[in-house]
């Protein structure tokens, strides 16, 4: 679904009303943060207002970390990118992996920064599409969908860039990696073509592949429970316009366990399991449109106590690919790094509420 997402969100042109996100309290109030890439200005002829952002999950307490606008072109768009996307922690929370196209427009390429968006580190260098990574549990590499190969597929590097080895290899595009909680196996979505795509996992060493869903339509974006014997995933099994609906299913089978948005207009997709199992953020389409503006929602891990995290007065701002972390104060100074030295140079841009709505 975030290849079909993008390339919709690029057929928009709106500018939405800002407002700029209040400071935070200086003592850390939740156990985790949620990062995620925020954007307006959907134009092919403006330079993209936007960057990656994190939050507590209640919607409050919000920074920027990065910034469109520091980027020096204009946007031009992708099937799976925005120019700063796909924010990822690390394990221990203060470290976050990414992908940017920031020095070259037409390369995306994987990058790690601290919380507070501060020491940017380069960590591939290579001609076309390095996306999606993902830490492992040790936080000792990151898997990342590649086309160096020549087509997408799965790739696995040590934490710092070193020795990137294939994981997946075939004809068909392999992206949106997840790894188990125990780090021995990646899931990943694997495009079959005609409008299909399926769940697969594998041993982290690339052996052992095998399918997990085989379901009409699109099966995608899988992330782990904490317990490794379940995923949420996005699928279009429910028929549900745009994008489908949050699908919790067993690993071992593919079998259903239920429509975690069922009843909720227009589902939901780009699950994202909490570290504690207890919740599962998601973007929702704001109408059954394909190109219309995207929210970020959270929810018990039922289904229930469904909250929108972005306010209701920014309606037309796209905030999309949530990711959970822990929130990291590695001075025991009761301030959680994400607010220590932040990178507040991109406050002119800031956008996004500070307040969270129930539904």
């Amino acid at each position: 679904m975030k290849q079909r997402f993008m390339l919709a969100i690029f057929s928009l042109v709106f500018v939405a009303l800002i407002q700029l996100a209040s400071a935070p309290a200086s003592q850390a109030t939740n156990e985790y943060l949620i990062a995620f890439t925020s954007a307006v200005d959907i134009d092919f002829l403006d330079i993209e207002r936007g960057g990656i952002f994190v939050m507590r999950p209640d919607g409050t307490g919000i920074r920027q970390l990065t910034s469109f606008q520091t980027l020096n072109y204009d946007f031009e768009p992708h099937g799976l990118n925005l120019p700063d996307d796909h924010p990822a922690f690390s394990p221990d929370g203060t470290k976050i992996v990414f992908t940017s196209n920031r020095f070259d427009r037409n390369n995306w390429d994987i990058y790690t920064m601290d919380v507070n968006g501060t020491n940017l580190v380069r960590l591939t260098s290579t001609a076309g599409l390095d996306t999606e990574p993902v830490f492992s549990p040790d936080g000792s590499h990151i898997a990342f969908a590649s086309e160096r190969s020549g087509n997408l597929d799965i790739w696995v590097m040590e934490a710092n860039g070193n020795n990137p080895t294939r994981i997946t290899t075939n004809s068909l595009e392999d992206i949106e990696p997840a790894y188990s909680p125990d780090g021995s196996l990646i899931a990943f979505s694997r495009v079959l073509g005609n409008h299909e795509k399926d769940v697969f996992v594998v041993n982290n060493n690339g052996s052992n592949e095998r399918q997990v869903t085989n379901e009409a339509g699109e099966d995608h974006d899988p992330t782990f429970s904490p317990d490794g014997t379940q995923l949420v995933i996005t699928s279009e099994r429910a028929g549900t316009n745009p994008f489908g609906d949050v699908f919790k299913i067993r690993l071992s089978d593919g079998a259903s366990l239920g429509n975690l948005t069922s009843g909720l207009n227009n589902g939901g997709g780009d699950p994202a399991w909490s570290p504690d199992g207890s919740k599962v953020a998601f973007f929702r389409s704001s109408t059954a449109i394909l190109a219309s503006p995207q929210q970020l929602w959270v929810m018990s891990s039922n289904g229930s106590n469904r909250q929108r995290l972005d306010d209701e007065a920014d309606f037309g701002i796209i905030n999309i690919h949530p990711n959970w972390g822990l929130v990291a104060d590695t001075d025991n100074d009761g301030r959680p790094n994400y607010l220590e030295n932040t990178n507040r140079s991109h406050d002119q841009t800031d956008f996004a509420s500070n307040e969270g709505t129930g539904d």
